[in-house]
């Protein structure tokens, strides 16, 4: 299909979402326990079996205190890392006795694995860890080696493992500084935190530094008691920034009028860095509210092309365009500079929301300006626009309001909400769905004329709150595998929710506010960073590889 950009990975987005995918995925307590005692019993058999009593009696003592110091250290250090992260930390740094052990055997030195034990320590206390507690843990144990065991040999082998560490260190600083602003332990402390903890304070601190000023523009649409927000930022990436940007909205301005949320075109460059800039947003939207104006709403015109929905309707001095990708099955992100490009054309104003109501798993398209398809989207937005611009200007309309939260696996805190505006004999409602996406099968049960009394125009926020490192793929009905008697359950719920929100109309008066601001915004390069932070995991092999080949020379001593 000409014109058609298909893709496998929303650029950045994706590719970290994927490599971060089996990150700190681990058993549980009970599994770390036993598997930690067999270290215990392995590594003591091994020692009396081939050198005897007297040095079993020592990998007795090592055996026990390496991972109850490990654990005593480690555990409750960071917020994320629990008791059974921190009994795995303990087993992974004591499982070199049993190496050893075995190795003691064929001739090796015993305790000749002080050096990896060691290194293991430092690399994974110093990356994870946040107190002097955990940071000390390399430097007892590398002090229970010298008690046990006290010898040059010893000494030397911890030395050489504190001097790897160091360079280590040295080594991924050059990369991770580069390629985000933070560095060596800190970029995988920062990587930690938003795997573990779901928050991303150390993230946010380099990203805001790093980030450009963009300008930021939202529309507050306020009907009575009711209100419609729309903005042109995006709601990730990860857990950080503006991942639950649109729940942060509703949540705020709930207090002050029943809210729906809209997210404009825009796409990942346009990431809020920081909780601190997503508050900014939010106070400027809340002046919004105080500033608006009275005006007008203009009636619905809905147009349709091969690979493309549409609809357009007047506000005030500007134009609300809804566009929906469902035709071509599976279709993310519309980009910003249509917006651009369509206010030229026609000389106002313009706000189009990417409904963004159709993602398949394992591929997608994106529209761009200039190609056949992007030129079939603007042709079809210039059409449906011109017709809203003639029509009559309503300044007191009809509207109704519902919302509920069914507490679906891929919904997010803010539910489905539904807001129906009502112009003479015509009534249009704009679902919005806290979700990110939501399957073609689902949305095929939604159309524009789905639900009897009302134009219905549905749309999901685009919320990254219901994705994590494990679940990069989650659409709203992606729970019912694809079952559509549990397709329509749901389907059956979102209309009963749209319902509801014509059942007690009242008359209200128009008023609106469009504003604008300057904002960083985490940008494309930034996002291409992510991706090298996220790479780490890969990039770490190979360098820790490198970091234990002192090991061997070790065995030689």
């Amino acid at each position: 299909m000409s014109g058609v950009t298909e893709v496998s990975d929303n650029s950045a987005i994706d590719v970290a979402k994927r490599r971060s995918k089996d990150l700190f995925s681990l058993p549980g307590r009970r599994e770390a326990i036993l598997f930690t005692i067999a270290i215990i019993l392995l590594s003591i058999f091994l020692a009396y079996l081939f050198k005897g009593p007297l040095l079993s009696h020592k990998y007795l003592i090592l055996s026990t205190i390496v991972p109850l110091l490990s654990f005593i250290t480690t555990n409750g250090d960071a917020d994320y890392l629990d008791s059974r992260r921190s009994l795995w930390i303990s087993a992974f740094i004591s499982l070199p006795l049993v190496i050893d052990s075995i190795l003691s055997s064929i001739g090796i030195a015993a305790f000749s694995m002080s050096y990896t034990i060691v290194f293991l320590a430092s690399l994974i206390t110093w990356s994870l860890g946040a107190t002097i507690r955990s940071k000390s843990l390399p430097f007892l144990l590398a002090a229970l080696f010298l008690i046990i065991e006290p010898s040059m040999r010893i000494l030397l082998s911890i030395s050489t493992s504190f001097i790897s560490i160091y360079l280590f260190k040295r080594i991924l600083s050059a990369v991770t500084e580069h390629a985000i602003g933070l560095r060596g332990f800190e970029a995988i402390r920062a990587l930690a935190e938003i795997v573990l903890a779901g928050r991303g304070k150390i993230i946010e601190e380099a990203l805001e530094r790093r980030s450009e000023e963009g300008k930021v523009s939202f529309d507050v649409i306020i009907l009575g008691d009711r209100s419609i927000i729309a903005i042109d930022t995006h709601p990730g990436p990860f857990k950080f920034g503006s991942y639950d940007l649109p729940f942060k909205v509703v949540e705020r301005f709930d207090k002050r009028s029943d809210t729906l949320f809209l997210r404009r075109s825009c796409s990942h460059e346009r990431n809020l860095p920081s909780r601190g800039v997503v508050e900014r947003l939010l106070d400027q939207i809340s002046l919004g509210f105080e500033r608006a104006s009275e005006c007008c709403i203009g009636k619905l015109f809905y147009e349709r092309s091969e690979h493309f929905e549409v609809t357009a309707q007047r506000i005030c001095d500007s134009i609300l365009f809804t566009v929906s990708g469902h035709p071509l099955r599976s279709f993310e992100d519309i980009p910003r500079e249509f917006e651009d490009i369509l206010s030229r054309i026609l000389g106002m104003d313009v706000s189009i929301i990417d409904r963004h109501d159709s993602l398949l798993d394992d591929w997608y398209i994106r529209v761009l300006p200039g190609t056949e398809l992007g030129d079939e989207l603007l042709d079809l937005l210039i059409k449906a626009g011109r017709k809203a611009l003639s029509s009559d200007c309503y300044n007191e309309v009809s509207v109704g309001f519902s919302k509920s939260n069914p507490g679906l696996r891929s919904l997010g805190r803010g539910g489905v909400r539904a807001l129906s505006i009502s112009l003479g004999e015509e009534t249009v409602t704009y679902l919005s769905i806290d979700c990110n996406n939501m399957v073609p099968d689902l949305r095929s049960f939604l159309d524009f004329n789905s639900v009897e009394g009302t134009k219905l125009i549905v749309s999901t926020t685009d919320t990254h709150e219901t994705l994590a490192t494990r679940v990069a793929y989650n659409p709203l009905g992606r729970e019912c595998e694809g079952k559509i008697d549990c397709l329509m359950e749901i389907a059956d719920q979102l209309k009963k929710v749209v319902r509801e929100s014509i059942v007690e109309m009242r008359k209200v008066r128009v008023r609106y506010y469009r504003g604008c601001l300057n904002l960083p915004l985490i940008g494309e390069e930034n996002m291409i960073s992510l991706v090298s932070l996220m790479g780490l995991s890969s990039m770490a092999k190979g360098l820790l590889a490198l970091s234990l080949t002192p090991q061997i020379l070790i065995f030689l001593i």
